[in-house]
């Protein structure tokens, strides 16, 4: 399954990259990009769904498929 990750750059401008989930090197970059962003905001869970404007519920479902540790993130 392709789908498409559009990541807002600094400048403004948006990069769409496609990629196939089933790939494993694919996930790492999903679950990367879900770390920084808790990293970012201190593991705040509020500023984090709504600055990528998805449902809490989705956001915790994606913690779990990509193996995120919110409370080892909070801690640093």
């Amino acid at each position: 399954m392709e789908r498409e990750i559009i990541y807002k750059n600094s400048i403004d401008s948006d990069l769409i990259i496609k990629i196939s989930l089933e790939d494993e090197s694919a996930k790492e970059i999903i679950a990367s990009a879900y770390r920084k962003i808790l990293y970012r905001y201190n593991g705040n869970v509020s500023t984090v769904i709504r600055e990528l404007s998805i449902p809490r519920q989705s956001f915790y479902n994606k913690l779990r498929k990509y193996g995120i540790d919110l409370k080892t993130i909070r801690k640093r």
